[in-house]
């Protein structure tokens, strides 16, 4: 079922994602210096993935919590699949020395193969969420050994331009299905012209996601080659 609060969240995420892309072209192009480790773009990044995937969970449970369609389900996990190998081939060819091997696509697809199964279980997915957050916070969850123990085994790079690891971001889906649960979403947003807009963005997020790049990057080249830089 389709909510219209949680597309104009999900629309506001992928705003969020678009500004911090353009922020990043520019760094990757080298035509304005910026510091991904001050507070904005660090916080930009983190609210922004931190909404999506907590939005995955909330859709997970109002998709499957009355039951599930397992045809629909594997038609959604295929199609995800298909994109996240799309994106892991494209980057592969474009940047082969930091291709995207586990970004939010594929902690998406993740997090979904996974989260289902919690769906009639929000109370054990909340108190599992919040565990998986707060044991990464102190240090017990992490996950960098084990990247560099498979990198060499697997052929992956050894830097990558988007790492969404499971661990502790599938701890934030948990947390959206049990908020899923509580119906919050009965609290109705006024609608008008913004409000729309955004929700339109939140039912194509994907798509807009998978255009967004290409057509930045297209223009901040355009302006390079037009008028240069210092």
């Amino acid at each position: 079922m389709r909510v219209v609060e949680v597309d104009i969240l999900r629309g506001i995420a992928i705003v969020m994602m678009i500004i911090f892309h353009f922020g990043y072209d520019l760094y990757f192009l080298k035509i304005y210096e910026i510091a991904y480790t001050n507070y904005f773009w660090s916080t930009l990044r983190i609210g922004t993935v931190s909404l999506f995937l907590s939005l995955v969970g909330v859709s997970l449970y109002l998709a499957y919590h009355q039951g599930i369609d397992w045809v629909k389900f594997r038609r959604r996990t295929l199609f995800l699949g298909s994109v996240a190998g799309l994106i892991s081939i494209a980057t592969m060819i474009a940047i082969p020395d930091g291709w995207i091997y586990f970004g939010i696509v594929h902690c998406i697809l993740f997090s979904t193969l996974i989260g289902v199964f919690f769906v009639r279980i929000p109370q054990v997915a909340l108190g599992l969420g919040v565990f998986i957050l707060v044991f990464y916070q102190f240090g017990y969850l992490q996950t960098e050994m084990f990247y560099e123990f498979i990198k060499p085994i697997l052929g992956l790079p050894h830097r990558t331009q988007d790492l969404v690891n499971p661990l502790p971001w599938f701890g934030v889906v948990l947390i959206g299905i049990f908020v899923g649960s509580q119906k919050l979403f009965n609290l109705k947003l006024p609608i008008n012209k913004i409000t729309q807009g955004f929700a339109w963005a939140g039912r194509y997020s994907l798509w807009i996601y998978l255009i967004h790049q290409p057509i930045i990057l297209g223009i901040l080249i355009g302006f390079v080659y037009l008028f240069g830089h210092q």
